[in-house]
């Protein structure tokens, strides 16, 4: 009666930590999608103290270069740049070059420091070309390839911190090579949320853990005590 009873009671407990994640994480997408965003125009992102953490793909232009010959000064200089249709560039198994860039307005009377993360933690080169304030570029160069402990953050996706400057506009442009899947998705995480949206990750990340911690004991118990078949 007690292996009964603790058999029934775990198979119950084992969907208590499945239903609440899948309720967490959507309330967790919906309150993301159901924020708004403020822009000059449809193709700037504007810095204020209304903007939250945002997809940017809706504001990304891209170039493919199928032959992986240009520079940065010609991608600068070209007028091959076409508008990216939904939230990120699915380029599939590829082997050409693909550019990105985007622009960030910052209308405030200060500094606005946020992060750029690259969400797809698999494609092997990045560089990431960030404009200063003499209109001159730093390259830096990132991507799966390169060890883990030099990227800008030592975060699972690659992300770059970065300084707005006041009252200032920035392009940024970006060059991906990868002998994966070339999938470019790009989110802007202003202010507190990087560390926000990470807590709300490894909160989802425990829950399923502890699901699948679960699900192997009582797995353990049955091939143990009944010899089911599982």
């Amino acid at each position: 009666m007690l292996y009964l009873f603790f058999t029934q009671w775990l198979r119950s407990s084992l969907y208590l930590p499945f239903l609440f994640s899948i309720v967490f994480l959507s309330h967790h997408v919906s309150a993301e999608q159901g924020q708004t965003f403020s822009s000059s125009n449809d193709r700037t992102v504007v810095l204020n103290k209304e903007t939250h953490a945002q997809a940017l793909g809706s504001y990304m232009d891209f170039i493919v270069d199928t032959e992986g010959k240009l520079s940065f000064k010609e991608i600068q200089k070209s007028d091959a740049w076409r508008q990216v249709e939904g939230d990120n560039i699915i380029g599939g198994f590829t082997d050409a070059i693909y550019w990105v860039r985007f622009t960030v307005e910052n209308k405030q009377a200060f500094n606005e420091a946020w992060i750029l993360e690259v969400d797809y933690p698999i494609i092997d080169f990045i560089e990431f070309y960030q404009e200063t304030e003499n209109n001159q570029y730093n390259k830096i160069l990132a991507g799966d390839k390169y060890p883990f402990h030099e990227r800008p953050i030592e975060y699972r996706n690659v992300a770059f911190p970065i300084t707005s400057p006041a009252k200032s506009t920035q392009t940024f442009y970006l060059r991906f090579k990868t002998e994966s899947s070339m999938y470019i998705a790009l989110n802007m995480l202003p202010k507190n949320t990087f560390s926000e949206i990470m807590d709300g990750k490894l909160l989802i990340f425990g829950l399923i853990y502890g699901v699948i911690f679960l699900a192997t004991i009582y797995c353990l118990i049955n091939a143990v005590f009944l010899r089911e078949r599982m």
